[in-house]
């Protein structure tokens, strides 16, 4: 009887399908070693790329135009200007170490801060609870009353040696006028000064100012005074011949040798031979015009 030997065809793969099973077992091999590694939970070692914020309130802040500079870990600089929350530039993933401090202490008007929480691990959330104390000794406000305004654009400014931006002050119409105690800084001792900026045109008006100066005592200001006044004045040429009227602000400007006056109080002013002319004057102010010919 005739044996029959039974043949089994094998398969065999082409070359750059052999190289690329092998590949994808090593990779699949890979894999398993990072999971039975632990590589599975990506939190903990921070690949998900979740970060967190850290930030600080501060509190006790005047309006200071130099600010404040508040650190990070010794770097990430923040300014500090005013009360509120301030957050850091650079985010930190959970398990990182923060840690806040003041670099630089505000100025204009000085003042210095402290940290509270200022140091811990970052959690899973955003830091949000460091806190800036800045203490200030009571200020006080400067204020006032404007009489006779019957222009626009009246402006008062506030300064004293501690202000470092100088608050203005806008007025329209007659009434009473503060500059804030956040804005004056004006502790107890403070010498303050209110000036004149602007004087109000529509119409032109001269003010003065009455009891703009002085030194804080332990209590708000309220006795500035600003008064301002219209005026209508008469020129006269120097044969004594009027050469009309006009409604004018007078500032304030001494008259000299060389000067014809002009002045509400005297109707008919001559030449002056002397330092010293004769003009009248509203308040402090008095106008004088160049005298022309002989």
């Amino acid at each position: 009887m005739r044996a029959f030997q039974t043949r089994r065809s094998v398969r065999v793969l082409p070359a750059w399908l052999q190289g690329l099973r092998t590949r994808s077992l090593a990779t699949w091999a890979l894999l398993l070693l990072v999971a039975a590694c632990g590589g599975g939970n990506t939190d903990a070692v921070g690949v998900s790329g979740t970060t967190y914020t850290v930030s600080a309130t501060i509190t006790g802040l005047r309006h200071s135009y130099n600010g404040g500079t508040l650190r990070n870990n010794g770097g990430d600089d923040l300014k500090i200007f005013n009360n509120g929350s301030y957050s850091f530039k650079t985010a930190l993933a959970s398990g990182s170490p923060y840690a806040v401090t003041v670099s630089l202490q505000p100025t204009g008007p000085d003042q210095t801060c402290t940290v509270s929480n200022g140091s811990g691990t970052v959690g899973t959330s955003n830091v949000t609870n460091v806190a800036i104390d800045c203490p200030y000794a009571a200020a006080y406000s400067v204020g006032g009353t404007v009489t006779g305004l019957v222009g626009t654009g009246l402006n008062l400014i506030y300064d004293a040696d501690n202000v470092s931006l100088r608050p203005m002050a806008t007025m329209n119409a007659d009434g009473s006028f503060v500059f804030d105690a956040s804005f004056t800084n004006a502790i107890n001792g403070t010498v303050y000064q209110v000036s004149i900026v602007n004087q109000p045109t529509n119409p032109a008006q001269t003010c003065v100012v009455q009891n703009g100066s002085g030194t804080v005592a332990n209590a708000d200001v309220t006795g500035v005074n600003v008064v301002c006044g219209t005026h209508t004045v008469s020129l006269w040429d120097s044969s004594g011949t009027q050469l009309g009227t006009a409604t004018s602000r007078l500032p304030a400007r001494p008259c000299s040798m060389s000067m014809f006056c002009v002045t509400t109080a005297w109707t008919k002013p001559s030449r002056s031979s002397s330092a010293s002319a004769r003009c009248a004057a509203f308040g402090s102010a008095s106008r004088s015009i160049p005298r022309r010919g002989p």
